[in-house]
């Protein structure tokens, strides 16, 4: 058996064996597959596709490429969830203490930003969150405060770590096969009860239309099935920012806000908050009705026990609590505010626009492993379609050095005025 024929069949439509795909995956792992022959049979998937048996097949060889995790979860139902991204997205953060309330246990390898995503690891580290504990510390913090977030490890899923960051430098990061394999294989090495998945789409998201979001849910829950695990997706619209705060300490604010009951209903961030936690509780036979299941969170957030979930979760893994108790934590050094030009109602260009001008501003890296300023950030005062008075604050910038014109101007030029 050798690379060069199964690129070649991959490349004429033709279909891979199991053994064939084991050959590759096994190859990338032990480099015996260099990266432009990787790379060639990525962009043959990429453009003629995989069957259902091939993605099975290619997503068991990758998560068996490295360790899978067993999690003891005594009676309690363990958790996991995931989103494809977007701008804005501080879910986990907040979604995580409220399922430890509801008496659930959620274990959660998280990853960093790049470009106009955010990482939740960034946004926990903004707080001093360690996210790089052991194995063996997060089993014992899962033991004793039902929940953690840390980092993905190395020795998970070594293939797609492979993968991953040869798709990211040949443009075939939006292969729908090969993100079904990467999430799933990741999700798969943990013993989860359910796994919850938030596909975005829309002008944030990889997945730029709903038809393509649902695509990639048909491949996600044909894995499921063939893996026998319980997996729900669920899809969200991406083609606003998630909230009112892009960055990271900023974000964590905003977290705290929902944990605390403090959002309006009609924040978007809040909105896809308590249609999830419902959709959990549903979907894990907690209420028989969504309605019930709104009911008890709306009565769950009235107490302190999220927020104080959440403190106890940052203490056992050694972040600064008590800035967040002191509320001292978001302090920036510079700010600039954006005001209305006219009067009417407003529009932003994209999210991704507003992303990489928070990018700009310090709160994001363009390059792996670049430091970021994690006091730096936007708050959105007005949101698409909102009406606007002369002089009246649209955006504030933060950041922790002076802020240059550039980038003002670059926020400027995100401000439609509708006519």
């Amino acid at each position: 058996m050798n690379i060069i024929d199964i690129i070649e069949k991959k490349k004429t439509k033709q279909i891979l064996t199991k053994e064939e795909i084991g050959f590759f995956i096994d190859g990338c792992v032990k480099k015996t597959i260099p990266d432009y022959q990787i790379s060639a049979l990525l962009m043959a998937i990429w453009f003629n596709g995989l069957n259902d048996g091939e993605l099975f097949y290619l997503t068991d060889f990758m998560i068996k490429s490295g360790k899978t995790l067993n999690f003891e979860s005594d009676q309690k139902k363990l958790i996991d969830k995931h989103s494809t991204g977007g701008v804005g997205d501080k879910v986990s953060i907040a979604l995580a203490p409220i399922l430890a309330c509801f008496d659930f246990k959620v274990a959660k390898m998280s990853g960093r930003g790049l470009a106009h995503t955010g990482g939740t690891i960034d946004k926990l580290e903004a707080i001093g969150v360690d996210c790089f504990i052991s194995l063996d510390q997060a089993k014992q913090i899962l033991k004793t405060n039902d929940m953690f977030i840390i980092a993905q490890t190395n020795d998970l899923v070594l293939a797609d770590k492979i993968l991953y960051a040869l798709r990211d430098v040949t443009a075939t990061t939006d292969c729908l096969d090969l993100i079904a394999s990467s999430i799933i294989s990741k999700k798969f090495a943990i013993n989860s009860d359910y796994i919850f998945i938030d596909i975005k789409y829309g002008l944030g998201a990889f997945c730029k239309t709903i038809d393509e979001a649902n695509e990639l849910k048909k491949r996600m829950l044909n894995l499921a099935k063939k893996f026998n695990r319980h997996l729900k997706c669920e899809l969200n619209d991406m083609n606003e920012v998630l909230g009112n705060s892009i960055g990271n300490a900023i974000e964590i604010k905003e977290a705290i806000a929902y944990l605390k009951n403090q959002l309006s209903q009609n924040n978007s961030f809040k909105i896809l908050m308590d249609n999830l936690v419902a959709e959990i509780l549903v979907e894990t036979k907690q209420f028989t009705t969504k309605k019930e299941a709104l009911i008890s969170l709306d009565q769950l957030l009235k107490t302190t026990k999220p927020f104080d979930k959440f403190i106890s979760w940052i203490k056992s893994q050694n972040g600064n609590w008590q800035e967040i108790i002191n509320d001292s934590y978001f302090q920036p050094k510079y700010e600039y505010q954006l005001k209305a030009k006219k009067a009417g109602k407003i529009s932003y260009s994209s999210p991704v626009d507003l992303a990489m001008v928070s990018v700009g501003l310090g709160s994001g890296r363009m390059i792996k492993d670049q430091p970021i300023d994690f006091q730096a950030g936007i708050y959105l005062h007005k949101k698409n379609h909102d009406q606007v008075s002369l002089d009246e604050p649209i955006m504030s910038l933060y950041s922790s050095k002076p802020i240059d014109q550039v980038i003002i101007d670059k926020a400027d030029k995100t401000i439609r005025y509708e006519t």
